[in-house]
């Protein structure tokens, strides 16, 4: 299991965007969710600022107080036809400009999701599915928070439930709990009942280990972008505009 070099998402998050630009993977946008508490918020590494919601992302992030830092990506999926009206084109899955939803979750379908799944397997990878409450959309002043929406989170390797909110089986996502693979997973999310009004977080992260006082911040950072973050950008280069 790999160890947080920092003890914030904010200082892990600035710490892997300045490893990767010596590694030749700049990430112009590096910003957190919540601006007015931006500490231990989660915070995002992307190849385009605001709006980012339609762009794959590096996240760090500490989905309630009590877990553990996270490090891996993000992609969002918008409300779609009927479920986007009454709400600006810019949330629309379909809207005025290209999301990554969908050429990525394509790719997780195939092998090369499987691949990176055995390359992160040593930092217990998984996979997080969030859907806000119907035709709810986040505002600035709330945190990024499990509390707000439904949740499964998924063991990568083992493929089974490891951790769900108290009322995702009456949810959208309750069709997914019984899924095997990541591709029956997203057939599900997708195909539920009334899936076009709600907005998914779909999220493949490692939990971090907290460091230890003796340890040498510089090298915990290389190693976690060497083994968790280098292997992400393997699987899709989420620095890059044209992502394939």
């Amino acid at each position: 299991m790999a160890r947080q070099p920092h003890d914030s998402t904010q200082a892990i998050a600035k710490a892997l965007a300045q490893e990767l630009r010596g590694r030749d993977r700049v990430f112009p946008a590096v910003f957190p969710y919540n601006r007015y508490d931006s500490t231990d918020s989660t915070w995002w590494l992307s190849r385009e600022g605001s709006p980012a919601h339609p762009i794959a992302k590096l996240c760090v992030r500490r989905p309630t107080p009590l877990d553990p830092i996270e490090v891996g990506f993000v992609v969002e999926k918008g409300l779609q036809d009927e479920g986007g009206v009454g709400h600006p084109m810019k949330f629309w899955l379909d809207g005025v400009r290209d999301w990554d939803w969908t050429p990525v979750t394509q790719r997780m379908r195939g092998p090369r999701f499987g691949e990176l799944v055995e390359r992160l397997a040593e930092h217990r990878p998984q996979v997080t599915l969030e859907a806000p409450a119907l035709g709810a959309m986040p505002t600035q002043t709330q945190q990024y928070e499990r509390r707000v929406k439904d949740w499964v989170v998924f063991d990568a390797h083992q493929w089974k439930v490891i951790n769900q909110s108290a009322m995702v089986t009456i949810g959208p996502l309750a069709s997914t709990l019984d899924a095997t693979s990541m591709t029956e997973f997203l057939s599900k999310a997708t195909q539920a009942t009334n899936a076009a009004f709600y907005w998914y977080d779909l999220s493949v992260t490692v939990p971090l280990a907290p460091r230890e006082p003796t340890d040498d911040r510089t090298q915990l950072t290389e190693d976690l972008v060497t083994d968790v973050v280098m292997p992400i950008l393997d699987f899709w280069p989420l620095h890059l505009r044209e992502s394939a």
